[in-house]
């Protein structure tokens, strides 16, 4: 409400003065206190109903349930479907959740599938991120079948039918519970699908590939880095459990995101990829704010040649070195291991010094740009994709 409200509400009636300092409570504490407040501000009026369903429903799960009933396995989507709550959706998630007996028994659930996404998916005008969560700790059959409608998915937002607001996806993959890659083949991983116009459009991109089983250096192939070229709108990339799936060992490189892009994110977790790919950040000399390596493994080049070129970027003021290292199979100008073993560093398992002195160069460097902007005196800010602070 603007600072005149109270003035010119006190000549309205009584009844609606106090739905009006209901909507205040509702509206500034809707995420943790008002959603009562705001279900009841529904029933007054239909200029009510969709002030208070646009706070209601901005976030909302869906969740894809398995039912000896078949169908009831897309229940939640259908009640999306059917009423007229999508428009005011701006983040939709969408869950799978057990138990699966059923799943894999109905012949028609592609297209089922198929179908909800081609009706549903244009009334979402307002959504601007996409969640989606396959099936945790599930059987190799139960892990594909949800991939597979996570692939329809992202080839359906390169339809007529996607949400014309979409900015940012997440898609968090699982390992399913007893995978044993020599006896199951899973379907290729989100990445592999991604249409090329979708990551163009994209503001943030969130892929995630995790182990039930869990060993801290499982990954993923995908071909996520050479897809993010084309990405032109960029501003914050986070990735984790993947391999790149595409070897390159060259000195020099083009940039790994599309040079216009905004970057000012980018975060890797449990990843392994080259060098030279790293190395491509160089072109985001001013806007790229921060930097996370965390549990990042080189295919090739060195970390050397990485924090080198970070260390130049004059906007850098947040870096995030953590349990990085080699490949065993690295391909390196000076071999990884040599007579003396690793230094010992909790930033990067590595037996060259000179990896250790660019690091330290490059945190020096980080630490001037933060002087030289006053970086402490800034205030900050809410990450605008509400995972963290990042500056402004």
């Amino acid at each position: 409400m603007s600072a005149h409200t109270p003035q010119t509400s006190n000549h309205l009636p009584l009844e609606i003065q106090e739905r009006l300092q209901i909507a205040d409570y509702a509206t500034a504490n809707s995420k943790y206190h008002g959603k009562g407040h705001l279900r009841t501000l529904r029933q007054v009026s239909r200029s009510f109903c969709a002030a208070a369903s646009r706070a209601l429903f901005t976030t909302c799960t869906v969740y894809i349930k398995d039912s000896s009933t078949n169908n009831s396995l897309f229940s939640d989507l259908n009640v999306l479907h059917q009423s007229n709550l999508g428009q005011y959706i701006r983040t939709l998630i969408i869950e799978w959740r057990p138990p699966w007996d059923h799943i894999l028994t109905n012949p028609d659930i592609i297209q089922q599938w198929i179908n909800l996404l081609s009706t549903s998916l244009p009334g979402l005008v307002r959504l601007r991120r996409l969640e989606y969560q396959t099936i945790p700790n599930g059987t190799p059959d139960q892990e594909n079948l949800s991939r597979h409608f996570a692939n329809l998915l992202v080839h359906c937002l390169n339809t007529t039918h996607a949400p014309p607001s979409l900015q940012e996806i997440d898609f968090q993959h699982h390992s399913p519970q007893f995978y044993d890659g020599d006896n199951h083949t899973l379907y290729p991983a989100t990445a592999q699908h991604i249409p090329h116009p979708v990551i163009a459009r994209l503001r943030h991109i969130q892929l995630s590939y995790t182990s039930s089983a869990s060993s801290l250096v499982e990954r993923e192939p995908t071909a996520i880095f050479s897809l993010l070229r084309h990405a032109r709108r960029l501003v914050s990339v986070e990735l984790s459990g993947q391999m790149d799936g595409r070897n390159m060992t060259a000195k020099s490189c083009p940039s790994l995101i599309h040079p216009d892009a905004p970057l000012r994110s980018f975060t890797l977790e449990n990843v392994s990829v080259s060098a030279k790919r790293l190395r491509g950040l160089r072109h985001f000399n001013k806007t790229l704010r921060h930097v996370a390596f965390r549990g990042v493994s080189l295919t090739a080049g060195t970390w050397e040649d990485v924090l080198s070129e970070l260390g130049q970027l004059e906007g850098l003021v947040l870096l995030e070195v953590e349990m990085c290292g080699y490949e065993m199979t690295a391909k390196t100008e000076v071999a990884a291991a040599v007579v003396g073993g690793l230094v010992p560093s909790s930033e990067i398992a590595t037996s060259r010094c000179e990896d250790l002195t660019a690091l330290e160069l490059c945190v020096a460097a980080v630490k001037r740009h933060r002087n030289m902007i006053g970086y402490e005196a800034i205030p900050q800010v809410v990450d605008p994709f509400g995972r963290g602070i990042i500056v402004c």
